[in-house]
């Protein structure tokens, strides 16, 4: 029997997941909770074989990564897929580097969920299409990871991506590994390059880039 726990805080999107993996699994096992501090002990119990976590806005990468540290510390062998609301390339990057095996977007199809998992079950590491093509982009074609500007360099890119989506300057320091001075130098660096002046501006003018890329 397949035990699959899911920890995610929406509840529909929750029991959405519990009902699709029901319906594909002969004889699976569930359990399932919110991301409550006490759902640890519930999940050693429980002993699954495969753990299912959602994240959901701005704030949640760096919860995730601890999220999959201290889990692999419990579970080492268990593969873990991440469910992201807002699913970027550095977010991905970390996540699998902190022991996640798994990496998709909360819009991709019941197929690529299905798919990843098979992958993982079988030992290898999985990230949704979206991110696999940044990845080849970024490292094979040479082209920034995310499509903001040509002017600016991969790392201002990625920095510039998660100043987009509200990261304060110590969490992007800390998921980069940079010191928040060299975050906040970098920071006005590509504020200078785009031509805005306030995180407001910097989102729109990404968004119109990657319009105008898209077409």
């Amino acid at each position: 029997m397949l035990k699959i726990a899911i920890i995610e805080d929406y509840v529909i999107f929750r029991l959405g997941l519990k009902n699709v993996l029901e319906l594909h699994f002969d004889g699976v096992a569930t359990f399932d909770s919110d991301h409550s501090e006490d759902y640890e002990g519930e999940l050693g119990k429980f002993s699954p074989d495969l753990i299912i976590m959602g994240l959901g806005f701005v704030n949640e990468p760096l919860r995730g990564l601890n999220f999959c540290k201290n889990v692999k510390k419990l579970f080492p062998t268990v593969p873990v897929v991440v469910f992201d609301m807002t699913a970027t390339y550095s977010n991905a990057v970390n996540l699998i580097k902190g022991g996640a095996n798994g990496y998709l977007s909360k819009g991709d199809s019941e197929l690529e969920l299905l798919t990843c998992i098979e992958s993982v079950m079988k030992g290898k590491n999985y990230v949704c299409r979206e991110i696999q093509e940044n990845i080849i982009e970024y490292l094979i074609l040479d082209k920034p990871a995310f499509k903001t500007h040509a002017s600016l360099s991969a790392r201002e890119s990625e920095i510039a991506s998660l100043v987009s989506e509200g990261e304060k300057t110590s969490n992007i320091a800390e998921k980069l590994g940079l010191k928040s001075s060299t975050v906040s130098t970098m920071k006005s660096k590509i504020f200078s390059k785009l031509g805005v002046h306030n995180v407001i501006e910097l989102r729109h003018k990404m968004k119109v880039s990657m319009y105008s890329h898209m077409n």
